[in-house]
């Protein structure tokens, strides 16, 4: 009897905060009028009272709170039916929950949620309200959350109104304010704080640099644009301008980075030929690391400062041949000036290739016409690589090439014991099954003893 009681209770607790949440309040008033089994006004600690203040039923959270039996607490579980309201816009709820006579939230309950909810929503009013509380105004902490948290969601108006509140003296707030704007490329608010009389944030400064690097790295470019044009833009040389670039040549956001390489043309302050050049050879290498072609391209046309397309003996190659970005691979053996050789670095770029699993690139290198790289250069390495990882068709690829291909027991039969160890049950099926011949083309029966020995490891 008392468990089938429990469950009857439970079932009613639940169709009551089911009728709070979905605004029917004749429906909440029934329950809690009903002679047996009737919903206490606070069940489940007031579950009713702060789903129905989420979803804006003001007629419902004034009858919980009026209720004349166990009606829930206006502040129950730290003022979170405030911090709903406040995120939801619904201001006369909020303004209800702070001024209710008994256990009233305070403005600044749960370390300034409801004033950060209504911020991020870009609810003005709601923010005005609750700065302008009768008690426990939010505190600066929590003002400047909020600040960040409208920032973030591009809602200037309301970024215009906290700017009132909090310290303008601060440049850590202001910058902190600035970077999430421009990361989100909301232009209006970014330009509000650009355009702020004193104490704004200044060129060159931790929340500058993050703002250009965060609106590159996104590929804003009007955001991009006004920043490098506050005061002169950035120094090339600096990390500000070498951070924008580089994440902008990563994320493949062309239009980004063609307005940075034509700044320095357009910037009062020179550079010196080092400088620029190395800016651009790491946002090549970082073009090359994310796939984007065209970004690779536009660098490497680049009429000043065009990094070689075989910096660092072939590091883009590599990078490129590891990623698996068969087109970046192809457009860097084909560059007509320093063109990286296939084989650069005793076939660093195959290796790559071969342990990532990439087969594409891996032919496209061996079967390149000019310096391809062997297919058992460095001993086979690439073998083993591929077999250490799984990679059946690479495996494959290399054993069956038709010049220089590798030998199943190469380096003592390592590319078999790797695959074992990593139980890659198709890749030792696949070792096993060619047939090691010597150079006098007889039946190499060391291979085997080899093989047989790793095989009772």
């Amino acid at each position: 009897m008392a468990a089938l009681l429990t469950t009857v209770r439970g079932s009613s607790e639940a169709a009551l905060v089911g009728a709070a949440r979905m605004g029917s309040e004749g429906v909440v008033r029934h329950l809690l009028q009903r002679p047996l089994d009737a919903p206490v006004a606070d069940c489940q600690n007031g579950d009713a009272l702060v789903y129905a203040a989420k979803h804006g039923h003001e007629a419902i959270v004034r009858l919980l709170l009026q209720w004349p039996t166990h009606a829930p607490v206006a502040d129950c579980r730290d003022g979170l039916a405030l911090v709903h309201a406040a995120g939801g816009g619904h201001e006369a709820i909020v303004r209800m929950l702070l001024q209710w006579p008994t256990h009233a939230p305070v403005a600044n309950c749960r370390d300034g949620e409801a004033l950060t909810a209504a911020a991020a929503a870009g609810h003005e009013a709601t923010v005005r309200l609750l700065l302008e509380g009768p008690t426990h105004v939010p505190v600066a902490y929590y003002r400047e959350k909020a600040l960040w948290a409208a920032a973030a969601a591009g809602h200037e108006a309301t970024v215009r109104l906290l700017l009132g509140v909090v310290d303008c003296q601060d440049g850590n707030v202001l910058t902190v304010a600035l970077r999430v704007a421009a990361a989100a490329g909301h232009e209006a608010v970014v330009r509000l704080l650009l355009q702020l009389p004193k104490h704004a944030p200044v060129v060159n400064s931790w929340g500058y640099g993050m703002a250009l690097a965060s609106a590159a790295d996104a590929g804003h470019e009007a955001v991009v644009r006004m920043l490098i044009q506050r005061s002169q833009g950035p120094r090339t040389d600096s990390h500000e301008y070498r951070g924008a670039l580089t994440n902008a040549a990563y994320g493949g956001h062309e239009a980004v980075v063609r307005l940075l390489l034509e700044w320095p043309q357009r910037c009062a302050a020179e550079c010196t030929w080092q400088s620029s050049g190395a800016s651009h050879t790491a946002a090549l290498l970082r073009a090359v690391e994310g796939g984007h072609e065209a970004t690779v391209r536009l660098l490497l046309e680049w009429p000043q400062h065009a990094p070689r397309a075989d910096f660092w003996d072939g590091e883009a190659l590599v990078e490129a041949a590891s990623g698996g970005h068969e087109a970046v691979v192809r457009l860097l053996l084909r560059w007509p000036r320093h063109a990286p050789r296939a084989d650069c670095r005793n076939g660093a770029a195959l290796m790559r290739a071969a342990a990532a699993g990439h087969e594409t690139v891996v032919r496209l290198l061996l079967q390149w016409p000019r310096h391809a790289p062997v297919a058992d250069c460095q001993d086979g390495w690439a073998l083993v690589l591929a077999a250490d990882a799984g990679h059946e068709a690479v495996v494959r690829l290399l054993l069956g090439w038709p010049r220089h291909a590798p030998r199943a027991d190469c380096r003592d039969g390592l590319a078999l014991q790797r695959a074992m160890r990593k139980d890659h049950d198709a890749t030792v099926r696949l070792l096993q099954g060619f047939t090691c011949v010597d150079d006098a083309a007889d039946a190499s029966s060391k291979c085997w003893r080899v093989f047989r020995r790793i095989a009772r490891l």
